[in-house]
């Protein structure tokens, strides 16, 4: 992991990440736990750490999120985009799913926000069992793939025009969650 932060990320320049910079276990696990915190970057002697009540099939996305925090990104959108990109990128089955089980709570509230009720619910009836059962696993996906919109999409397109690509890609998505083991 460590090598894809040197190598991708400090291209866009961030820092590269040190020998000894690694991610920790939390002192106040509870804590995280009860407010659904995943990760967390400490301020004070840049140390991130995960939370230990994640489960397997989130751990390593919320590894690799941290890491992009300990190599310098600031901004949780863009370290999450990073934590994909190597979950994505990576050899192993595990780790890519777990890069897009983390797109899954977004993926549900835009679904919940464009899509009919009825609509809705069928979309939810395509999702993977094994992503189910990943989220059922979760304290912190549960809450957050329930919660309202934060975003939409955004340009000159209609409504239908929208949804039409919403679903499109909803379905790559799905179809690649049911592939990947």
């Amino acid at each position: 992991m460590k090598a894809f932060y040197t190598k991708e990320v400090t291209g866009w320049g961030y820092a590269p990440l040190r020998r000894w910079q690694h991610v920790k276990r939390p002192v106040w696990n509870r804590l995280f736990s009860a407010v659904s915190v995943q990760g967390y970057m400490g301020p004070f002697f840049a140390e991130s750490q995960v939370n230990r009540d994640v489960s397997k099939a989130e751990y390593p996305y919320v590894v690799a999120h941290e890491m992009a925090h300990l190599a310098g990104v600031t901004s949780e959108a863009e370290a999450s985009f990073w934590g994909f990109e190597y979950c994505r990128g990576s050899g192993n089955g595990a780790v890519r799913y777990s890069g897009y089980l983390s797109l899954l709570p977004f993926v549900l509230q835009q679904a919940n926000y464009l899509l009919p009720e009825e609509d809705f619910a069928a979309f939810c009836e395509r999702i993977p069992e094994k992503a189910r059962e990943s989220i059922g696993k979760s304290a912190f996906l549960k809450c957050s793939a329930t919660s309202s919109p934060t975003w939409k999409l955004s340009g000159p397109m209609d409504g239908p025009s929208k949804i039409r690509i919403l679903r499109e890609n909803l379905a790559r998505k799905l179809n690649y969650l049911c592939s990947v083991s």
